[in-house]
This record gives C-alpha cells, sequence and structure tokens, in this order.
C-alpha cells in the first residue's frame, strides 16, 4: 500500500477550512516558492505538489500550484495541509531596491488554505458494528478520543505558515505599490 493510498484510507477532521490571502502588487515568485520549501524543511514537513498549471494570456501568466504538506507525529496520527497558490496577470517588473534595479513579477496572488487532522484508528473501531456506534456516542457527548493533543499542533502548524505567507508578501507590498495582505476565513475578511 503506498502512501497515498494509506492517507485516503484514513479518517480526516477538518480544523482550518478554507482559508484565504489575497494580494495584489510586487512579488518575487521564485522566491515565494523557495520560501515555502524551506518552511517545509524547517518545520519537518514532506511537500507534494498535486497541480501546476501555467497559462499565458495578454495580460500576463497565469500561475496555479496545488501543494500538499504532511507532517507524521506518530503512526496513526498526521497533519495534512493542502494550499493552493494562484497568481493571475502576472508580468516581470524590474525594481529598484536600495538603488540597484531587481527582476521582480507583478500580479494577482490568491491562496486558499485547508488543514486536516488524518487519523488510521479506523482498523481499531470501525470493524464489528456495535463498536462504531459506541465510538460514535463518545465523540458526540463525551470526549473525542485520540485527538485533542494533536488538534491544536495542527492548528498552530497551519497559522505559522499563514503568518509567514503573510509576511513575506507584506516585504513586497512596502517595495512595490501593493495592495495590503488580506486573509479571509470562509467569505469574511480577517
Amino acid at each position: 500500500m503506498t502512501e497515498r493510498e494509506l492517507l485516503e484510507d484514513m479518517e480526516k477532521e477538518l480544523l482550518v477550512d478554507r482559508y484565504g490571502i489575497d494580494y495584489e502588487g510586487v512579488l518575487d515568485y521564485q522566491g515565494f516558492i523557495k520560501m515555502i520549501e524551506e518552511w517545509c524543511r524547517k518545520n519537518d514537513f514532506y511537500m507534494e505538489i498535486d497541480s501546476k498549471k501555467e497559462k499565458v494570456t495578454a495580460k500576463g501568466r497565469n500561475i496555479s500550484i496545488g501543494y500538499n504538506l504532511q507532517r507524521k507525529f506518530d503512526n496513526i496520527h498526521f497533519t495534512i495541509i493542502e494550499m493552493d497558490f494562484s497568481v493571475d496577470d502576472m508580468t516581470d517588473s524590474d525594481t529598484e531596491i536600495d538603488g540597484m534595479m531587481k527582476a521582480l513579477n507583478k500580479g494577482k496572488v490568491d491562496i486558499i488554505i485547508h488543514s486536516y487532522l488524518m487519523m488510521s484508528i479506523k482498523a481499531r473501531w470501525e470493524t464489528k458494528g456495535y463498536a462504531y456506534f459506541i465510538r460514535g456516542i463518545i465523540d458526540k457527548f463525551i470526549y473525542k478520543l485520540d485527538k485533542p493533543s494533536f488538534r491544536g499542533v495542527v492548528v498552530t502548524d497551519t497559522y505559522k505558515l499563514i503568518d509567514e505567507i503573510k509576511g513575506y508578501l507584506n516585504i513586497y507590498r512596502h517595495i512595490g505599490e501593493g495592495t495590503p495582505v488580506k486573509g479571509r476565513l470562509k467569505g469574511g475578511w480577517v
């Protein structure tokens, strides 16, 4: 069984749903990709690129990348952070930084982040009907089994990534004429 098949067979608890980051202005696209890779390396996440699309239009390039960031706590608990990163109408821009010209990019950035706690306790509880029923009652009314200690870690990791991205984009907002970085949670602005 491959790692992906194992993850698809696990229980999934959604903890951060559709957190969005919007930004328009100057950025270093290659630097952004390196920043995500470095964050994953520093925080022990395995990074997998699910999809990558690029389309050239008259206004500029439209790039969309789907990331799947994974970290294993133990044999049955995993953190999964899914990030959809897209840049619309991206053009090359020469910008002056400290008296030197630097080749940067300009465009509209939209990032959507979801994070999950994945558990492989299915085999222990769902093999017999009465055990599945009892677990449902316990989870709903008494206590969520095997989960509380890891929920906070997953949410904390997700918000660390969000803060890192916002900080990176805010640096470039002050260099060019960018809009302030906005965060939104399920349609509302944060």
